[in-house]
């Protein structure tokens, strides 16, 4: 997969996500620890991993569309515990303001 570009409104490329934290050093060790965890718990890091980045992606999406000044919601198939914690996230205040049910 290539690496997206983003740029702010002076077209200026800025670092994403992954490389702010790549340079903070939050990485493989703290990975490492959380895979381990899941596997004392019995669960495929893999599969936890896939559902997270699922979340990841339609989260990084919102952000663009909100930047870009347009209504973002959510796919049809999100389970509604989902879309609560995302809305919780999105508008810490109260559970369900933001976004579409």
């Amino acid at each position: 997969m290539g690496t997206q570009p983003y740029l702010n409104k002076e077209g200026k490329r800025i670092p994403g996500n992954t490389t702010i934290l790549q340079n903070l050093g939050w990485k493989t060790p703290g990975l490492m620890h959380w895979a381990w965890s899941l596997g004392m718990e019995g669960k495929n890091y893999r599969e936890v991993r896939d559902e997270a980045a699922g979340t990841g992606t339609f989260i990084h999406s919102c952000v663009d569309i909100e930047l870009a000044g347009k209504f973002w919601g959510y796919p049809s198939d999100m389970p509604e515990e989902e879309r609560c914690k995302i809305k919780s996230a999105w508008t810490p205040s109260m559970c369900g303001v933001r976004g579409q049910s």
